[in-house]
């Protein structure tokens, strides 16, 4: 509702919109922000340079993201008109299972990435999710991640933590938008 108008209303010359969705898992994050874009954006995506790179360090996950097939129970909570739209529903022995739209699909890059390690990623990103990660590591450890992130991000970008997560109200050029999405300054 702010974010995706401040930022076409903002970056209407490059047309340009970068999100990274590390530890992605199986997909369902990337996808449902693929489909915020085109909710939000409409027709005007198709004449935008977006791009969504969805990365998890399990490649068994990334595999069930790429093929982006999940079991109806996974969308049984999405509204209907959103579940109509976006997922085609299996037949035959595959009646329990649904595949999201292409047009989703072509919006994510799924890759492999460790964030202990180098990160094989160029920046600048509009937007960093980074939800229920960080709780896994240990507080400097933490803290190296979040400076790297912010790194990568370009200024206004934003990076959005999961809600059992908390860094510093604020964290060197970061800035608290919301309750954990945090703007780069």
């Amino acid at each position: 509702e702010t974010f995706i108008p401040e930022h076409q209303r903002d970056f209407s010359a490059s047309r340009r919109l970068r999100i990274w969705s590390t530890a992605c898992s199986t997909g369902e994050e990337p996808y449902s922000l693929a489909i915020t874009l085109h909710k939000a954006m409409g027709s005007s995506l198709k004449s935008w340079d977006s791009r969504i790179l969805a990365t998890d360090l399990d490649t068994d996950v990334l595999d069930k993201g790429k093929k982006g097939i999940y079991k109806n129970d996974r969308i049984k909570d999405l509204p209907r008109e959103v579940s109509k739209q976006w997922f085609k529903k299996g037949a035959g022995e595959n009646e329990n299972y649904v595949k999201v739209d292409p047009s989703l699909a072509d919006l994510i890059t799924f890759k492999q990435l460790n964030l202990l390690h180098e990160w094989p990623v160029k920046g600048p990103f509009d937007v960093i999710m980074c939800r229920n990660v960080l709780i896994y590591f240990d507080k400097q450890t933490q803290k190296e991640l979040v400076k790297r992130f912010t790194q990568l991000l370009r200024p206004g970008g934003l990076l959005i933590l999961g809600h059992s997560e908390s860094i510093a109200k604020s964290f060197g050029d970061l800035i608290l938008r919301g309750h954990t999405i945090f703007e780069k300054q």
